[in-house]
């Protein structure tokens, strides 16, 4: 449990972010969790539109960075 989860925690600030104490969104827990069934459903269908090989052991950020690749390489960004 990261400091921010612990109870009475002081919530991240603006000047946090400004200077670097805070950690950005791919340090959070998430990074290191399996992808969602959803992050694997939209990567295999941009995989093949995109012919490339589809990767099914990414982590949930890994397969997020994928899909925005993906959606660039196909030209299928919402």
């Amino acid at each position: 449990m990261g400091d921010r989860d612990k109870p009475g925690a002081e919530p991240m600030s603006a000047s946090s972010w400004a200077k670097g104490t805070a950690k950005s969104p791919d340090d959070f827990d998430e990074q290191d969790e399996p992808m969602t069934d959803e992050q694997a459903a939209q990567l295999k269908v941009l995989s093949q539109e995109a012919n490339e090989p589809f990767t099914d052991s990414l982590t949930r950020t890994a397969a997020e960075r994928r899909i925005d690749e993906l959606q660039q390489k196909t030209g299928k960004k919402p």
